[in-house]
């Protein structure tokens, strides 16, 4: 059976990764026939239109012989533009050395459009509302507190922590590959997956002085008081095996068939050196390194001095 998508083949032992085989598809999607790709690199399609980040993702995972997904802007031979999802994955011999790269290729020109008009409405309504929702306390989407009861409150929990003598933790969340997940499945999607994200996490505490809040886009913090530096490893841990229970698909991300979370934190003493904005930052820094090592894990910035 004929496939509707693009199917290409690349040689990495070649020089410039060439192509070796285009189908049927590929060529009805390009305009291209066979004869004027074969040997060249696929970026030919891009022309001057570069993107970085896509470029950047696409390099990366050829050198070291790993699958990515990128949406690119490629154009045809009579030079109309087309969104292009690009799916690459290695394939290897029996040494389990790449002999070469099977690239599947899908005209996705309709949904970005209508991506782009859902982001432009979306930020003329967000505009507006800007001033009504910096009056409302909880975040609309997830119905976890938000930012700004984050920043109220915390002055208030550092003062009754510091009076019981207990520490605080501040837990940073972030899901991995967010973005993949809203460009394989739609913004829509990725508001669910997001609501759903935020009631494992919330799950994950029990006490009604427990803050968990929204922190923007796809990252939450949870503010937790009375927590053991040991124990506040579990928490984080709990955090992510219970966002992993929830089992949401997520094809397109590079290091699970779910959805999975980072997380970064940081327990400390409610002092006046703990601003929060120093103590986010460290938490911060956690959370780069976990997904830095290679995400769908958690780290400690504990060994990190607050000043």
């Amino acid at each position: 059976m004929e496939s509707r998508d693009g199917i290409v083949i690349t040689d990495p032992n070649q020089p410039d990764n060439p192509l070796v085989f285009v189908n049927a598809a590929f060529e009805k999607m390009t305009g291209y026939n066979a004869n004027e790709c074969i040997g060249k690199n696929c970026r030919f399609l891009q022309k001057h239109d570069n993107q970085s980040d896509a470029n950047n993702t696409i390099k990366e995972a050829l050198q070291k012989g790993e699958s990515c997904l990128v949406t690119l802007r490629n154009y045809r031979k009579n030079g109309d533009m087309f969104w292009n999802e690009l799916s690459i994955s290695p394939v290897r011999d029996n040494n389990h050395n790449v002999t070469h790269f099977i690239g599947i290729q899908k005209d996705v020109t309709d949904r970005e459009i209508y991506h782009e008009y859902l982001l432009k409405k979306s930020n003329m309504l967000a505009v507006k509302n800007e001033d009504l929702q910096e009056l409302c306390m909880t975040d609309s989407l997830t119905g976890l507190n938000n930012r700004r009861y984050l920043n109220e409150q915390y002055l208030v929990k550092c003062k009754r922590s510091k009076q019981k003598q207990e520490l605080l933790t501040l837990f940073l969340v972030d899901i991995d590959h967010f973005k993949f997940y809203n460009d394989t499945y739609g913004h829509l999607s990725g508001d669910d997956c997001l609501k759903k994200v935020a009631k494992a996490i919330a799950g994950s505490f029990r006490q009604p002085t427990d803050i968990v809040c929204r922190y923007g886009g796809e990252e939450f913090i949870v503010l937790v008081s009375g927590l053991t530096p040991e124990y506040a490893a579990g928490f984080a841990e709990r955090i992510k095996d219970n966002v992993c229970q929830i089992n949401i698909p997520h094809e397109s991300s590079l290091i699970a068939d779910h959805v999975t979370v980072s997380v970064g934190y940081i327990t400390f003493q409610p002092d006046q050196k703990a601003n929060l904005k120093s103590i986010i930052e460290k938490a911060d820094v956690a959370l780069y390194r976990a997904k830095n090592f290679g995400r769908n894990q958690i780290q400690s910035a504990n060994h990190m001095r607050i000043t």
